[in-house]
């Protein structure tokens, strides 16, 4: 297929405008990432796919949402927590009544962790979770569709930028 050359011309400028020199020029004003808008707040958040949505096979439907609503997965694993494991990542829960039973749940079978990064991560991704439990999540939310119960939920998402920073240095080592 060809394409005029001022086709050509805009689509290399708008590759240098958003993957140049421009996402210098406004790093400095306050944007954290590679977005070249100076408003724009990029973050990262993590998200976990619980062991009854892996167990259901909906890895790829949970993702391929993920990414159409403009989030970019920038890292990506799947692991089977020990109950250690899962007692060190739910600390912040130790003394609720249902820490134990979180913690046998989350160890039960693997899980997918994913590293999202865009606009505004943490709040866009927990707009696109929903409500906790499933039936008071709204409409098209990872929780509706795919959330069982309070607990067998789907999917977990970090409530806020410094939670997120402590969720993926515990489960991405490597660098980011």
């Amino acid at each position: 297929m060809k394409y005029p050359i001022a086709v050509i011309a805009a689509s290399a400028a708008l590759v240098s405008f958003f993957c140049g020199e421009a996402s210098e020029l406004h790093s400095s004003a306050g944007c954290s990432a590679t977005l070249t808008h100076p408003e724009c707040k990029v973050e990262r958040t993590l998200a976990l796919i619980k062991p009854d949505a892996v167990a259901a096979n909906h890895i790829g439907e949970i993702i391929a949402r993920l990414e159409q609503s403009g989030l970019r997965v920038i890292a990506l694993k799947m692991v089977k927590w020990s109950e250690f494991d899962a007692q060190q990542f739910y600390n912040m829960h130790r003394d609720r009544p249902f820490f134990a039973h979180l913690v046998k749940y989350m160890s039960c079978g693997p899980i997918v962790a994913i590293v999202l990064e865009g606009k505004d991560a943490v709040a866009h991704y927990r707009a696109i979770m929903g409500a906790t439990d499933p039936a008071a999540a709204g409409r098209g939310t990872l929780r509706a569709l795919y959330g069982s119960s309070i607990e067998a939920n789907g999917v977990h998402g970090s409530d806020s930028i410094e939670n997120a920073q402590k969720e993926i240095s515990l489960l991405f080592t490597e660098s980011l």
